[in-house]
This record gives C-alpha cells, structure tokens and sequence, in this order.
C-alpha cells in the first residue's frame, strides 16, 4: 500500500514541476532576452580595450508590476562604491534601452548575441563605449 502511495506522489509531483513556467516568462521583457543578472565580461573605448575591466561590475534587468510592456527596473553595482537604479524601456524597433534615473536618463543600444551574453553600445560626447555582458 505504501509504494503504490508513494509513486502516486512521486508522478504528481514531476507533473507539476514539468507545467511550471519559468519565472517572469509571462513578461514581455522575458521574449527579448534582456531581463537577469549580467558582469561585464569586457568594454573597449574608441575601439581599444579598457584594461580596468576584469570583474565585480553588475547590471540587473527586471520586470516590473506590468507584464504587458516593455519597461522593467534596473540595479547597477560597479563592485567600489556606486550602486544605483531605476527603471528601462526597451525599443525592440530601434535596439535600444533607455535608463531612467532620478531627473536624468541614457541610452544604450543593444544586441542579445545569445541567452548568456549581451553587448551594449553607447557614445558619451565623441567617445565610444562597447561592452560586453554575460549572464550570471
């Protein structure tokens, strides 16, 4: 009588864990492939590599309340001293993201290279900024 009550649970429970969806998948942000915790992996400046970057500098990509949209919230730690956020908007149109901070905002734009790695584009007067960022 035992066995038969424990392999009842033991399909019940592998049916249930087999519907599950993966967490925020019912997001929009979830199809874009941006949403998760990303380290920069490297950035280049003008087209030569910044040799400052070797680890400890985190992006995260979220979801917010509405799931219907292409906005989510972002966290930014940069392994020192600066931790910020706030909150995104994603041009799939565009490929590009646009931050938003207190009274300021900045854009990037952006490629999913894969479900591991993103790479992000941005100018800050003349100067031109690539970076690389992989999933954690």
């Amino acid at each position: 009588m035992r066995k038969p009550l424990l392999f009842s649970c033991f399909i019940l429970w592998t049916l249930s864990a087999c519907n599950k969806a993966s967490p925020h998948s019912d997001d929009l942000l979830f199809d874009v492939g941006l949403m998760g915790e990303w380290e920069i992996s490297s950035r280049t400046v003008n087209g030569t590599p910044d040799p400052t970057v070797d680890c400890c500098e985190y992006l995260e990509l979220r979801g917010d309340s509405v799931i219907e949209d292409l906005s989510g919230l972002w966290f930014y730690d940069d392994g020192d001293t600066v931790q910020t956020g706030g909150t995104f908007t994603v041009d799939t149109l565009e490929g590009d993201i646009q931050f938003y901070h207190q009274n300021s905002s900045f854009t990037r734009n952006y490629v999913v290279v894969s479900y591991d790695v993103i790479y992000l584009e941005h100018h800050v007067g003349s100067t031109y900024f690539e970076e690389i960022w992989r999933r954690q």
